[in-house]
């Protein structure tokens, strides 16, 4: 496994902290932590060293300093020094796992295989799904294997009458470093490598092939071996490679499959076709002799249409209507020419044509396809030719009832779209847009507060932004009626509209502060009030809002909120994303359970620039409280 991997301190999901308080603390430079983890990751490891061993003498009884040092020294070679800071690391925190990886990884690299393997089992009780420990454990039993193996190799063979000849073939599969690596893939012997007593088996047998005879009735003995016998003992790459040639051959095979699916079906059409022309009296044979005649004529106009050649394609289309005037494709097609021409009574009369003719086709199952192709296309005339929105949208409704499609549903969504804005391009008149302002201001002086915001509304609509310049007024004017009717929300959107309207107009920010504030976001209401004051640096106003949001801040922040308050503060904080992350974060989450636990921790973690802002994030958002 790579000794490079930075360690941080281990983390578990917390429920969200009750406020507690510790001393204050200012932020410093980042630790020499953080400068070891930078180091390593530059891959100056005598660096790395030197800053944890910084570390560790002002925080000695800290097990991470210890792993991190463990890889750096692993990273270097000095893998001595490596084992040393392994041992102290799980010494100190024996239930870590990744402790044993750094304990087992410098075993290894001393050449410790059956120790370094033995450590990566006690890791990995404590963390089984720990994959890269998982590799590594095969990786060091792979070793000891192919060390047992050169040793044996250099004692010379067994005597051959010690050992049963099955027993010395199995033996001879077992004693293969690759064994390690087949167990590991299989599902029902992978959980064996975690076991030490199975772990120790195996290697007596390497050992000792004799040494078999005494566990073959071990129940995961029995399962290896039937998981052996008649299996190729492989390498990751070679499963690999025969895994990707089952598959290539599958996908032969289904390739076939397919092509031979195909060819049957054409057959069966053919025979289909041909028993059906059999059967045919001479007058149907003469009408389908039309019909394959008109079909040609259709064929001929189609290519002269995708080439945007439409007086040919009319004409085509006009043929194959002559010769079978009864198959309601024809109709729909010279239609689409007439439409493309601007020809929207020709247009309209055809597709009412094609729907006629469709619908005398019963039984068959296109027709309704058709009719809804007829209407979609005779509703797009209504609306060119005679601007005739309703009619248009009646019709593309009853399209989508003959046969729901994703053009005619988007027309559709189109053309009520389009009525929308020329009734509300209609309804414009500036005039009356004024006086309904003045209506509003009057109702507003009055305190009828409703009325006054059905008129800002009248204002609006008969004054949009796009004719009206001063509309930004009256978004502000109507955020005013809304905070004063309670309606925070809608008041808010007003306020925002007022501000991209008119982003030097200050008025709009002290609207949307005064609403950000009623909803205790005293933060954001703090930054809309100095953003408004950098546009208008006079206002009393806004400068008297920036007051009032940092007495409550400070509030906040000495705990002097009451239970209700503080709780739909803290309610609001948690659908805000960022705090969302914040709290999800690992890391977070354990330095909050040691503030919680030991408050004299917080000099320590506040030293983390980092840490310090996303725990002014939270005492802001009133879910923690420090100080």
């Amino acid at each position: 496994m790579p000794y490079t991997e930075i360690d941080q301190p281990p983390s578990r999901a917390s429920p969200l902290p009750r406020p507690f308080q510790t001393p204050p603390q200012l932020p410093a430079p980042p630790p020499p932590q953080a400068k070891g983890n930078a180091a390593i990751s530059a891959g100056d490891f005598k660096e790395a060293v030197r800053c944890y061993t910084e570390a560790i003498a002002v925080n000695p009884s800290n097990h991470v300093l210890y792993s991190n040092r463990s890889a750096a020294h692993a990273s270097a070679g000095d893998f001595a020094a490596a084992l040393e800071d392994g041992r102290k690391c799980v010494a100190l925190s024996p239930e870590w796992a990744k402790g044993y990886s750094r304990l087992g990884a410098a075993a290894h690299g001393l050449g410790q295989f059956r120790e370094a393997a033995d450590t990566y089992r006690r890791g990995l009780a404590l963390d089984p799904a720990n994959a890269a420990m998982q590799t590594s454990l095969v990786d060091a039993e792979k070793a000891l294997a192919a060390e047992v193996a050169r040793m044996k190799a250099e004692e010379g063979p067994p005597p051959a009458d010690k050992v049963p000849e099955q027993l010395a073939q199995i033996s001879v599969m077992l004693s293969s470093p690759q064994i390690w690596t087949m167990l590991m893939l299989n599902p029902k012997t992978k959980d064996f490598l975690m076991q030490q007593d199975f772990a120790d088996m195996i290697r007596a047998v390497q050992q000792h092939p004799g040494a078999l005879e005494k566990h073959v009735n071990d129940p995961r003995v029995i399962t290896v071996l039937q998981e052996l016998l008649g299996v190729k003992v492989m390498s990751p790459e070679e499963a690999l490679k025969e895994e990707e040639e089952r598959r290539r051959r599958e996908d032969e095979l289904e390739a076939l499959r397919k092509k031979q699916e195909a060819e049957r079906k054409r057959r069966e059409e053919e025979e289909r076709r041909a028993a059906a022309e059999a059967a045919m009296t001479p007058e149907e044979r003469a009408e389908k002799e039309l019909k394959d005649q008109a079909d040609v004529h259709k064929a001929r106009g189609n290519e002269h249409y995708k080439k945007k050649e439409l007086p040919e394609a009319l004409s085509w289309y006009t043929k194959a209507i002559e010769t079978f005037p009864r198959d309601p494709a024809y109709y729909n097609n010279r239609a689409a020419v007439h439409f493309e021409q601007g020809e929207w009574d020709r247009c309209v009369e055809d597709s009412e044509r094609a729907i006629e003719v469709a619908r005398s086709l019963r039984g068959d199952p296109g027709a309704l396809k058709m009719v809804a192709r007829a209407m979609t296309r005779k509703a797009s005339c209504l609306i060119r030719r005679d601007g005739d929105y309703d009619g248009a949208i009646a019709l593309f409704g009853k399209a989508l009832l003959e046969h729901r499609n994703e053009d005619t549903l988007k027309k559709l969504q189109a053309a009520e779209r389009e009525k929308k804005a020329a009734e509300e391009k209609a309804y414009v008149d500036v005039d009356k847009a004024a006086a309904a302002k003045a209506e509003g201001n009057k109702a507003f002086t009055e305190g009828r507060f409703p009325d006054a915001v059905g008129h800002y509304t009248e204002a609006i609509r008969r004054g949009p932004p796009e004719v009206n310049d001063e509309c930004y007024k009256i978004f502000s004017n109507r955020a005013a009626c809304y905070t004063k009717l309670g309606a925070w929300s809608e008041g808010l959107k007003d306020a925002e509209e007022c501000i991209r309207l008119a982003p030097t107009f200050s008025k709009g920010y002290l609207r949307k502060g005064q609403l950000q504030f009623l909803t205790k976001d005293y933060d954001a209401a703090l930054e809309t009030y100095q953003q408004g004051l950098q546009h208008d640096g006079d206002s009393a106003e806004l400068a008297e809002g920036v007051t009032r949001c940092i007495t409550q801040i400070q509030r906040v922040n000495s705990g002097q909120l009451g239970e209700e308050e503080l709780r739909l503060r803290q309610e609001r904080a948690m659908q805000d994303p960022e705090v969302q992350r914040i709290l999800t974060d690992p890391v977070m989450n354990q330095v909050l359970k040691d503030l919680k636990e030991n408050p004299a921790s917080a000099g320590q973690h506040l030293k983390s620039p980092e840490v310090y802002t996303k725990l002014m994030k939270l005492q802001r958002a009133g879910i923690i409280r420090l100080g």
